[in-house]
């Protein structure tokens, strides 16, 4: 009877090995991993560039965030590898060992100090579309360039100004301004341009004029607005205190003039802009 139990025992342990070799156990799924990503990450087109209040706008310059704490800046040759971290909205870029920018990075717009730079960069619409549809499009600065003799250039808006098919004017605009360039090769010349536009002030032929000061760079400018029959005109010196002339061919100051048939076509935040902006040539 015992025996009998045993071998009892014996047979249902038998059975229950061969149901449980007969079943195939699926392993329990893993929770799916989340993928963290840093809305911070993309490229940011640059938007605005200032130095000591000079706009020098922008000519297609980017910097990219990647993960990890890497960086690409792009400043117009080939693009360089960099380095970035976020404190909150603190921005910090370095390069090596080397802090090249500190700023604010918030909601895709970063506002820094770059290598002595006042810059703007705006962060890439991202594209949700399959990447065989057209792709998104490439910021292009709405400003064009005109050179004074390759000795000074000045930075305007495509949509208010133009260069005119007669070549009378360097610059005209829809509403009837008309901007000319010009250099004064040597101090004198400078001075007599001087002396002119204080008559401006006094004339008799002169129904209402104002002089105004501002900094262009490092170098002080001048400004007369005066009215005549004729309309409004506006002369500009910049004096650059010496001889900034290059190729063997002098300039000791710039000048702009302007004309249009009201004070705001000759003096407004555009034309202020772009006389800002000038900038000695290589």
């Amino acid at each position: 009877m015992k025996r009998m139990t045993t071998l009892c025992l014996v047979l249902v342990l038998l059975f229950s090995l061969c149901a449980c070799g007969g079943q195939t156990q699926e392993p329990p799924e893993e929770p799916p991993v989340e993928v963290q990503t840093d809305p911070n990450l993309g490229r940011y087109l640059c938007t605005a560039v200032t130095l000591d209040g000079v706009d020098l706008g922008p000519s297609g310059q980017w910097l990219e965030l990647e993960p990890n704490g890497k960086a690409l800046l792009f400043l117009g040759s080939e693009a360089d590898e960099a380095q970035w971290t976020l404190n909150g909205t603190a921005f910090t870029l370095t390069m090596g060992s080397e802090t090249v920018a500190t700023g604010t990075l918030a909601e895709g717009t970063l506002t820094a100090k770059l290598m002595g730079m006042d810059c703007t960069f705006i962060k890439e619409a991202t594209q949700e579309t399959a990447p065989t549809e057209t792709p998104a499009a490439v910021y292009t600065p709405s400003t064009g360039t005109f050179s004074c003799q390759g000795l000074y250039t000045v930075t305007y808006p495509l949509e208010a100004f133009q260069t005119p098919a007669d070549g009378l004017t360097d610059l005209t605009s829809p509403d009837g301004t008309k901007i000319w360039f010009t250099k004064l090769d040597t101090r004198a010349d400078a001075n007599r341009w001087r002396t002119d536009m204080e008559s401006k002030l006094t004339g008799t032929d002169i129904l209402q004029s104002e002089q105004l000061e501002l900094t262009v760079g490092e170098y002080a400018g001048e400004v007369v607005i005066y009215e005549t029959a004729e309309g409004w005109q506006t002369a500009v010196l910049v004096d650059f205190g010496r001889n900034r002339g290059s190729d063997g061919r002098s300039m000791a100051a710039a000048c702009i003039y302007l004309s249009a048939p009201t004070r705001e076509g000759v003096w407004n935040e555009t034309i202020q802009s772009m006389v800002s902006s000038l900038k000695l040539g290589q």
